[in-house]
């Protein structure tokens, strides 16, 4: 999602409106799809839950706070006045509301590996494909005629 096209979405609270700009911007959206892709084929369609999904799970709750903490210092709000400001504005605001429940989504563990298995059904095979490429070339590259 590029903050094209996000011009004419506004909101009741400015500070969401802001949130919503950063998210979508290009330097949010393709460190995070690097991330999903990176770690999309781990997550199986098995109900069993690895150690290891708990951990990139940890890893991208610290990234996504780590990009919040870097919106709030931007905007020149403390986390404290963040969030009182997201409270209110769910209160207040239907459509923050909304962005905001997606948003913390993210962060709720079961909802991420729901995510990352959606990842993996849209991106696996051709992941898998580009590996294998990438690694004939490689073996190809080292062949002499």
């Amino acid at each position: 999602m590029s903050s094209e096209g996000l011009e004419d979405c506004t909101y009741g609270h400015p500070l969401v409106e802001k949130l919503v700009m950063f998210i979508a911007g290009e330097k949010f959206q393709r460190e995070f799809e690097l991330f999903f892709l990176q770690h999309c084929r781990k997550f199986g369609q098995d109900e069993e839950h690895s150690l290891e999904f708990t951990e990139i799970h940890q890893e991208f709750e610290m990234m996504f706070n780590s990009r919040l903490e870097e919106f709030c210092e931007r905007e020149k709000v403390t986390k404290e006045e963040f969030y009182e400001r997201c409270k209110e504005a769910n209160t207040t605001d239907v459509k923050a509301s909304h962005y905001l429940k997606i948003m913390m989504c993210s962060a709720d563990y079961p909802e991420f590996v729901a995510l990352m298995r959606v990842m993996r059904k849209l991106h696996g095979d051709r992941l898998d494909r580009q590996d294998r490429n990438a690694e004939g070339v490689a073996q190809l590259d080292g062949w002499s005629l």
